[in-house]
């Protein structure tokens, strides 16, 4: 309301983030860490203090401390953390926000229930959406290293089963002589050029070379500069 006296009491930052969360703003004493939670579970962290922010008026005055107070920390503590988080939405993002007052977890979960229940469902809807990323970025490379952990988190926290939200494996790489796309070494065709890498096909049993070179057709007995290799010999 206009007018209104500025809140200036503490506040409590609340995390249901499946990560740690560990910010640094520019101010006094202005580091933050939250342990990472569990489904069910949340985090509280009390902001209580009226922080400083160092602040350059002129060269006649030089720089002057300015008061920071504890709201608004807490609302850069949440609001930063959403803003640099991908594939956000409406209705769809991380689970942190911030309450006015100095409060426990237990208290949250009593004093709270509509804004914690939005955040569980605000946070579910971006898990759904970081998991159908996942999902198509799966499709399209097969690649653990195209995966992020956030994706991870992902699917974790929903309780999905997912091949590219297992534990990333070490694999050999080459680089695609017809695009230069870095893919496995195991890889019958580019995945981003489409084109056949005779080096994978090569280590195939003479069977399955062969009905590799069926599906390719033509393409697999073309010179011997596809995919750095030569096409294979029966």
């Amino acid at each position: 309301m206009p007018g209104e006296k500025p809140y200036m009491g503490p506040c409590t930052v609340v995390s249901i983030l499946p990560r740690a969360l560990d910010e640094n703003k520019p101010i006094s004493r202005g580091s933050f860490q939250m342990p990472a939670v569990t489904r069910g579970d949340l985090a509280v962290l009390v902001i209580d203090f009226d922080y400083t922010r160092n602040f350059y008026v002129d060269h006649e005055r030089g720089n002057i401390d300015l008061v920071v107070p504890p709201e608004e920390v807490a609302r850069s503590i949440a609001e930063d953390y959403v803003r640099a988080t991908i594939h956000t939405g409406e209705g769809a993002r991380p689970g942190i926000f911030y309450v006015r007052g100095s409060f426990t977890k237990e208290e949250i979960r009593k004093l709270f229930p509509a804004e914690l229940k939005k955040a569980i469902d605000d946070q579910d809807n971006w898990f759904k959406k970081l998991v159908k990323v996942g999902d198509d970025t799966w499709q399209r490379f097969r690649r653990h290293n195209m995966i992020s952990d956030q994706h991870r988190d992902a699917a974790r926290m929903l309780g999905l089963k997912r091949e590219w939200a297992d534990e990333m494996k070490p694999e050999n790489t080459i680089q695609c002589v017809y695009c230069t796309s870095i893919i496995s070494d195991a890889a019958l065709v580019c995945p981003v050029c489409r084109l056949p890498q005779m080096l994978a096909i090569n280590k195939l049993p003479k069977e399955a070379r062969d009905v590799v070179a069926k599906t390719l057709g033509a393409a697999i007995t073309a010179p011997s500069t596809l995919g750095g290799a030569p096409p294979p010999q029966a």
